[in-house]
Order: structure tokens, then C-alpha cells, then sequence
């Protein structure tokens, strides 16, 4: 029972992990695109 609690909690803590470094990703694209679109002005 412990076991598998364990891994449903680390089956959504890596989800939760996946979503926030796919915002980063996100994010820092936007960044790029941003300065990139600052910088052709």
C-alpha cells in the first residue's frame, strides 16, 4: 500500500515538476521572441 502511494506521489510530482519546466521553456521562448522583435525595431 505504502509503495504504491509512493509512486502516485512521484508519478504527479513529476508531472507537476514537467508543467513548470515546460513554463520555463514557454517563458524563455517568449523571452527570446520578444527580444528578438525589440531588437529588429
Amino acid at each position: 500500500m505504502d509503495l504504491i502511494k509512493t509512486d502516485v506521489w512521484n508519478y504527479g510530482y513529476s508531472l507537476r515538476e514537467k508543467q513548470i519546466f515546460g513554463i520555463r521553456i514557454k517563458g524563455s521562448t517568449l523571452n527570446l521572441l520578444v527580444m528578438r522583435a525589440l531588437n529588429d525595431e
